[in-house]
């Protein structure tokens, strides 16, 4: 009876012992493939179309910010992840060739984006991984704040794969970043972002233009 109950008990932990081997082998064979979306930074630089995307991103948003407006009109923006992404590889590299004061803070990590509705997602490249962190957005009380939320290590979720991508970023101690939401044009005006939406594909930013006098007035 006695060695039954003990040859029982070996197979029972041996059967535990294979699925908990099991179950570790998945985890590293998620972790070790990318996330579906992920799409490779040599070669959307190398698409023909990713320059004209990238520059046309940066020729847009400064026709868009410097158009003269009616004073207080509100307008918006749409700002397309797929042209982030080229502008991440072909124009940010070359930003940072000609101006070394430009700052990146992930020298040799490959970074890209991804938008679904109400979900911004930052995918890293970093020592073969790909580690991605689900972004909240706010605005108010004068910034946009960034706060990290899920994340994943390639196809495997964890509940701290977000902070994971976060600290390469940010630094282990901030929690959150924040961006002012007034900005001064040299003509004097400012532009003030009210609103950040993500949907399918893109960020949506709606914005006030003050004019000089209102912004010397602080309306």
């Amino acid at each position: 009876m006695r060695g039954s109950m003990i040859r029982r008990a070996g197979v029972f932990l041996l059967v535990v012992g294979a699925a908990l081997l099991l179950f570790a082998a998945a985890g590293l064979i998620l972790a070790s493939l990318p996330p579906r979306g992920w799409q490779d930074p040599l070669q959307i630089a190398a698409n023909p179309t990713s320059a004209d995307r990238a520059q046309s991103l940066e020729q847009n948003l400064a026709a868009a910010v410097t158009r003269i407006r009616e004073p207080n009109a509100r307008w918006a923006i749409r700002i397309h992840a797929q042209d982030v992404n080229a502008w991440l590889a072909v124009r940010l590299p070359q930003w940072r060739s000609h101006d070394p004061s430009f700052a990146w803070p992930l020298e040799g990590v490959a970074a890209e984006l991804r938008c679904e509705s109400g979900c911004l997602t930052l995918l890293l490249e970093t020592g073969g991984r790909i580690l991605s962190c689900d972004v909240r957005l706010s605005v108010g009380e004068g910034a946009v704040r960034l706060q990290p939320a899920g994340g994943a290590i390639g196809r495997l979720p964890i509940p701290s794969g977000g902070a994971v991508a976060w600290r390469f970023l940010e630094g282990e101690a901030v929690a959150q970043k924040q961006l002012p939401t007034l900005h001064r044009l040299q003509d004097g005006r400012t532009v003030e972002i009210c609103a950040v939406d993500v949907v399918d594909g893109a960020i949506e930013i709606e914005c006030i233009t003050r004019s000089a006098a209102s912004a010397a007035d602080g309306r």
